[in-house]
């Protein structure tokens, strides 16, 4: 699994960005004062959650959206109004007539004349008027929420750009070489927010619980970290918006979150309230192996889960998930060692007859992690290139579960809830690639779901779903409107590993597992 370039973008209400690890100087305490003063702000999650669709912290472009989100808000206002000004109109087109009609009634009736047609008319304008009456009513209530929502945006938007701006000079500010970290000294700096921080503290005081710490197993801890990202706006959709809690019930999804390149300083990226599918995983485990329950703890076992040697740079950052299953032994070169997440499952299969029917195998002669293949091998001899910059390339074997065998029974008589899931890359990227999705798998009464982070424009946040399901949709072709067969399906299999308790975690850097 490729993790991507960092890129900023808003997040979630209260954004207050804290690159930390700076020194106490005149400009650093003026930012971090404005960052204070914005996260007090109770601004509404769906408008960090547009803004950030935008992708644009160019001006010009930013006016654009403002332009566009105004013109948006102002649609239903305008319709509300104009429906109000349509009704009332009929309703006094509808009283003139029927006073004539009143009046052509009295004369008619004098005249000893029949008059049933008027008065059925009369009837008919005064349930027309009646019915109008009701429409403006409910109009009058859309409209004023309509008007409430417009009225926010133009409130708000300085406010969020005003906050993004001082992100992204906090975020860009280097300190001179006679200044002094003071955060953390593991990092500098660590990219971080408010809501971020809460999460973590929120997060270790479940951990402190007696629920938690009864649980039995590492799978049951993981299933109970990661379904605090699974319903999180669930339990606060009432505290940021009554509005908010049909947008989100997970975590939301921002892919390219990570911060540094082969050109770029890498920096450690804690962004707990906007995950991708790999940070979900990162977070998690974080949280599982780091037994101090504080926010220091929590950064020092995310450096751990997410670099090998505890290095933060983006040459030894694990871009693939199959780095979580390779420990490195603690060496003069390479002191802090680097501790093995995970055991693969499948390769773990000793049944034959269930790795001949289901198991697939990509040789380490085919993947090699981060080497693409880039010449006709009959041709001129295999020619390799490294896709990320600056990462090695590393020859591995990856095997995985046919998508075919992936039943509600195959999964719950082999796995167990709680073990990592991911998604086997297509034969045209696995020379290089090994999977293009992770998440949790959970079997509930016999049948297995997969929770994960979901990049899909109907989700955008982290969700779970029937896994059949879920492998039906990706190797559906949209364009032959029929199932997608043989090697080039869109997910051809599933890799399933199993995550080490904590203390195994950290003993794997002394055996090099």
């Amino acid at each position: 699994m490729l993790k991507n370039k960092f890129k900023l973008l808003f997040g979630l209400a209260p954004m207050a960005v804290i690159a930390t690890a700076v020194s106490c100087t005149t400009k650093v305490e003026e930012i971090q004062k404005k960052h204070d003063e914005l996260s007090k702000e109770d601004l509404n999650v769906k408008y960090f959650e547009a803004l950030n669709a935008h992708k644009s912290s160019q001006a010009t472009k930013t006016s654009e959206y403002e332009a566009a989100k105004k013109a948006a808000l102002q649609k239903p206002v305008d319709t509300k109004k104009a429906s109000i000004a349509k009704a009332e109109e009929q309703i006094k087109l509808d009283k003139e007539a029927n006073a004539k009609l009143n009046e052509e009634i009295k004369k008619l009736e004098a005249e000893g004349k029949d008059a049933s047609a008027q008065k059925a008319e009369v009837a008919a304008r005064e349930a027309r008027i009646e019915k109008n009456n009701e429409k403006i009513t409910a109009d009058k209530e859309a409209l004023k929420e309509a008007e409430a929502d417009l009225a926010h945006f133009n409130s708000l938007f300085p406010q969020l750009f005003a906050n993004y701006k001082a992100a992204q000079a906090y975020i860009t500010y280097q300190p001179s070489k006679n200044e002094e970290a003071t955060r953390y000294e593991f990092a500098y700096p660590i990219i971080t927010n408010k809501a971020s921080l809460d999460i973590i503290k929120e997060v270790n005081a479940l951990k402190n619980s007696k629920e938690y710490k009864e649980l039995a197993t590492t799978n049951d801890k993981i299933l109970y970290l990661s379904d605090y990202f699974l319903t999180y706006f669930d339990r606060r959709a009432k505290e940021l918006d009554p509005k908010a809690k049909n947008i989100f019930g997970g975590i939301p999804y921002f892919a390219d979150r990570m911060f540094g390149n082969a050109d770029t300083k890498e920096r450690l990226v804690a962004l707990l309230n906007e995950l991708d599918c790999f940070t979900y995983f990162d977070y998690v485990n974080a949280f599982l192996i780091d037994s101090s329950n504080t926010e220091k703890g929590f950064m020092e076992s995310l450096i751990k889960t997410r670099y090998a040697e505890s290095k933060i740079s983006y040459s030894t950052r694990k871009h693939f998930f199959t780095d979580w299953g390779y420990g490195e032994v603690k060496s003069e070169s390479n002191p802090a060692g680097t501790i093995k997440i995970a055991n693969d499952l499948v390769k773990a299969i000793t049944d034959e007859t269930i790795r001949s029917q289901s198991v697939q195998t990509v040789s380490p002669d085919r993947f090699k992690r981060n080497g693409k293949i880039v010449s006709d091998p009959s041709a001129i001899g295999e020619k390799r290139e490294e896709v990320l910059k600056t990462v090695p390339i590393v020859p591995r074997e990856i095997q995985y579960i046919d998508a075919d065998s992936v039943t509600d029974e195959f999964m719950s008589t082999h796995f167990k809830s709680g073990d990592l899931l991911m998604l086997a890359a297509k034969e045209s990227l696995n020379d290089w690639l090994d999977l293009t999705h992770c998440g949790y798998l959970v079997i509930r009464d016999g049948k297995a779901y997969y929770r994960n982070a979901s990049s899909r424009k109907s989700n955008l946040s982290v969700v779970e779903i029937p896994l059949a399901l879920y492998l039906a949709q990706q190797n559906w072709s949209s364009r032959y409107n029929q199932p997608e067969v043989g090697k080039q399906r869109t997910t051809p299999g599933v890799l399933v590993f199993r995550t080490l308790d904590p203390q195994a975690q950290l003993d794997s850097v002394n055996s090099g597992n």
